[in-house]
């Protein structure tokens, strides 16, 4: 039998139902229609460019005129970075014939260790490696290790205002409105609640077994001083000191520095602590030359005094060399938060964005070396992807509030926050960066 004779003028047509898919941050699997909109049958087949992440099913077939086949490109994520991918792939046919469809999709991964309630205060135990923090939603102080990402709690029966550990990282106090808390970090025990005769701004725990608390209110104001042995308050001794004073204790255990809010020009302050109850012996040896704006971090070797406005001071026994000027570090706002380790020679800061009515933290750690505080760049913190409903999301940026380096000076983690109203489930997380 003859085969019947092909007919060179019918026509060979090949189209897609549409011609790009976008997988957004949550699709993995997406459809499509290839059609025979021709008088011909035709063999087509999906070249794949070597994109081994993109897996079409079928990925070939015959086609009678006027018949679509349904295939479906779906999407394996787990080896792709964190980025947006756009690029094409292409489905032929043996008439010759080639239809383009264009694949976009962003991918995400989530490298934060995302954490319930609202952070209000946080410091770092170097003896034992650990993030202690303080949280109301639900009121707790917790002990994250970002080692094995485990976490360890206690109820407190107040709202917390500020944290504060020991030296020796054994115990811990957490301010309150009129109380404190005394908690062991080793059995994670409420040991006593102590009354207070202020609302509580900051506090510190001494190594000579005292407490300084700093009141939040009243103007010019005492240092509350505990004696942990009976309880005893006691007011100290010198001059007033100005609510809301932000407060470090220098590594000697023997100091505490200040820094006052409220006053202009403002400054640092320093209190002797040696005899149990605080002692004011002096103030700053200028009078606006400099700006201090309000908070204040001590390097780990006890040296240096860094100030919110970004200028850096010495700190020394001695009088006539304590609280003089010893340099800047480079950039623009406000330090929010700050750590010094001496193990990788590095500062590493996080700086305020915005004017000084609406002072928000960036999304960016600057990175300083210790010797002459030369600027050594910067890292972007990863942001919190939020789900639209729909497939798809943004990317919010994480807002650095509190950061600290780890006693080799390996790790520097970051508690973060998503700005309010964002809808992410979690406005919290801590972010663990591999120091350089």
């Amino acid at each position: 039998m003859e085969e019947p004779l092909k007919d060179d003028n019918l026509s060979t047509i090949m189209t897609l139902s549409i011609s790009s898919l976008n997988y957004g941050f949550f699709n993995n699997s997406l459809s499509l229609f290839i059609k025979n909109d021709g008088e011909t049958n035709f063999n087509w087949n999906w070249n794949n460019n070597s994109n081994s992440f993109l897996h079409l099913n079928p990925s070939s077939g015959n086609l009678n005129a006027g018949d679509s086949i349904a295939v479906n490109m779906s999407l394996d994520r787990e080896d792709l970075l964190p980025q947006n991918y756009s690029l094409d792939t292409f489905i032929t046919n043996d008439a010759g014939q080639s239809e383009n469809l264009s694949i976009q999709f962003d991918h995400f991964i989530e490298s934060k260790w995302l954490i319930e309630g609202t952070v209000i205060d946080a410091e770092y135990d170097r003896n034992n490696n650990v993030i202690v923090v303080v949280s109301e939603n639900p009121n707790e102080l917790r002990i994250f290790n970002p080692a094995n990402n485990s976490i360890a709690s206690v109820p407190l029966n107040l709202p917390p205002s500020s944290v504060s550990i020991g030296l020796d990282g054994e115990n811990a106090v957490v301010g309150h409105n009129g109380w404190f808390s005394y908690i062991n970090l080793s059995t994670m025990q409420l040991v006593n609640n102590f009354a207070v005769t202020a609302n509580v701004y900051d506090i510190i725990l001494a190594p000579n077994d005292w407490v300084y608390v700093f009141p939040k209110e009243d103007q010019w104001e005492r240092i509350r001083c505990i004696n942990l042995l009976n309880g005893v308050e006691t007011q100290h001794i010198g001059n007033s000191i100005r609510e809301q004073t932000k407060v470090k204790l220098h590594p000697s255990g023997n100091y505490i520095y200040g820094a006052n809010n409220g006053l202009s020009p403002s400054d640092f302050e320093k209190y002797e602590i040696s005899n149990g109850t605080a002692q004011y012996l002096y103030d700053s040896p200028y009078h606006g030359d400099f700006p201090f704006n309000g908070n204040i971090w001590i390097s780990e070797d006890g040296n240096r005094l860094f100030a919110k406005s970004r200028r850096v001071f010495n700190s020394s026994s001695s009088q006539s060399n304590d609280i003089t000027y010893n340099g800047e570090l480079v950039g623009d706002g406000n330090v929010i938060t700050l750590d010094y380790s001496s193990s990788s020679k590095r500062v590493y800061a996080i700086f305020t964005n915005g004017n000084i009515w609406d002072e928000k933290p960036s999304s960016e750690i600057r990175k300083y070396e210790t010797d002459f505080l030369a600027f050594k760049g910067t890292i972007e913190l990863p942001g919190f992807l939020i789900p639209d409903g729909n497939g798809g999301g943004e990317i919010n940026k994480s807002l650095g509030y509190f950061g600290f380096f780890n006693s080799d000076g390996t790790k520097y983690y970051v508690l973060v926050k998503v700005d309010e109203g964002s809808g992410a489930q979690n406005e919290w997380a801590i972010v663990t960066i591999d120091v350089e």
